[in-house]
């Protein structure tokens, strides 16, 4: 995971320095036309003479032209194009505009006067904001900003450290695999090939969350989840056959982001290879609570071959406690989902 924490350190500080850069820019431009010298503008009465509207598609807001009528100390000024632009008005609509004592001829909408140091705030705003991000991105450790293991010891007494690692409950084993309804729940069966525990998707949703049935067949206990679609992230320079890499990729469970959901519970895991295989140690406030070994289909459909062999993200051979199913089995279901070596 070194590498790949280098990467979200460095994609950090990248988003924080370009952060500053445009807040620089921004209060670059309010402070020059601050600093310019300004006109005397006086309110009037005008009437809408023609209004051009647009809506950009890309920013999903309104933009165009308004063209005013006025009258200045008995000289009236036609088709005056507005400088500035608000949405929501018609031809022959009265409105008060301001108008350059200078050049009464050039108008525009009211409060244009403060705009340059709202545009000055907002910039020295993010730039307050980038430096303090980047800062903190500089002292942050590579190593703690490893985003499948988030859990917080600090905080957690160590009596019940101690329980997790006194627990001498038999170690079972078991599979984890996608369901037979087009991979869109998931199994988790015993070495007996009895189905111990599942999630059964409700409804295939294009947007919007997934509604998933969770069921302890050992326990008896079941209840909803509403999982949402998963989101990935990359950094690299460029598009098209630019090289990319993956830094994060996340799921909502109830609407928390899945890796938070289960650093909540005090779940984590640590990832490494066994051979071409990705391997998963599994920790409960940091004690190691379950082993998952990716493997391949021939563990599914009980072949032997060599295509077979090889690993299959969501095909999992489990080692865990029967006390430790509930948030084992959604940490399985989260690599499956949400782990991007594969997906």
């Amino acid at each position: 995971m070194s590498l790949l924490n280098v990467a979200r350190k460095t994609a950090m500080i990248r988003a924080y320095v370009g952060l500053i850069l445009v807040g620089l820019v921004f209060a670059g431009i309010g402070g020059f036309v601050i600093s310019r010298p300004q006109g005397t503008y006086l309110p009037t009465e005008a009437t809408v003479t023609k209004v051009i509207s647009e809506y950009d598609t890309v920013t999903e807001t309104y933009g165009g032209e308004i063209y005013v009528r006025y009258r200045v100390d008995g000289t009236e000024y036609s088709d005056v194009l507005l400088s500035g632009y608000t949405d929501g008005y018609a031809e022959g609509d009265k409105i008060t505009v301001e108008y350059d004592a200078d050049d009464p001829s050039s108008a525009r909408l009211p409060g244009g006067k403060a705009f340059p140091y709202l545009f000055c705030a907002l910039g020295v705003i993010l730039t307050v904001v980038g430096i303090a991000g980047l800062c903190k991105s500089i002292r942050t450790k590579t190593s703690e900003m490893n985003e499948y293991n988030q859990v917080d010891l600090s905080a957690v007494p160590q009596e019940k450290i101690d329980a997790i690692r006194e627990n001498t409950d038999p170690v079972n084993d078991y599979f984890f695999h996608f369901d037979k309804n087009f991979k869109q729940g998931y199994v988790m069966e015993d070495a007996e090939h009895r189905t111990v525990y599942e999630a059964k998707m409700e409804k295939l949703t294009l947007l919007g969350t997934i509604p998933f049935t969770f069921i302890n067949h050992i326990s008896g206990r079941s209840w909803d989840m509403k999982i949402g679609h998963t989101v990935s992230t990359s950094v690299g320079a460029g598009d098209g056959f630019s090289f990319r890499v993956p830094i994060r990729s996340s799921f909502t469970v109830n609407g928390t982001d899945n890796w938070k959901y289960l650093a909540s519970k005090g779940y984590g895991f640590d990832y490494h290879l066994s051979g071409i295989c990705p391997c998963f140690d599994v920790r409960h406030y940091g004690e190691k609570v379950a082993y998952v070994e990716t493997t391949g289909t021939n563990t599914l459909r009980g072949t032997d071959n060599a295509i077979g062999k090889l690993p299959v993200n969501g095909l999992f051979k489990v080692q865990c406690k029967a006390c430790d199913l509930d948030l084992v089995f959604l940490t399985c279901f989260s690599i499956a989902r949400a782990v991007f070596y594969e997906n």
